[in-house]
């Protein structure tokens, strides 16, 4: 019995669009394992892609989870957005932000000429 209701709400994630899961993850973790499996693939495609000599894939798909963990979190659906794009521009950004910022991405942060 208890394997069956299993099937059938896993089912039924499956069918559920990503704006209904990113809605429903407050509350359900359930809705958020979904998601995460959803978007791993992007996540580490966008990984490779950008992983260089100093920066590799596995740090840039970390910090790509706390980019999709941040778009399931704030997303709103009443900025008619897809999530799909908000999440893309987040894992992007959040990738793009640590080889920026990162001592092993050689990167550093720009004092304003006001603040010395």
């Amino acid at each position: 019995m208890e394997q069956k209701r299993e099937q059938d709400l896993g089912k039924r994630q499956t069918e559920r669009s990503d704006e209904e899961l990113a809605l429903s993850a407050a509350k359900c973790s359930d809705s958020t394992a979904e998601l995460i499996s959803r978007y791993m693939k992007l996540i580490w495609v966008k990984a490779n892609t950008m992983e260089n000599a100093v920066v590799d894939a596995e740090d840039l798909a970390q910090e790509g989870m706390l980019g999709l963990m941040n778009a399931i979190a704030h997303f709103d659906p009443n900025r008619e957005i897809k999530f799909s794009t908000f999440a893309d521009v987040c894992i992007a950004n959040k990738m793009k932000s640590y080889q920026a910022y990162s001592p092993a991405g050689g990167g550093c942060r720009i004092r304003s000429s006001g603040s010395e």
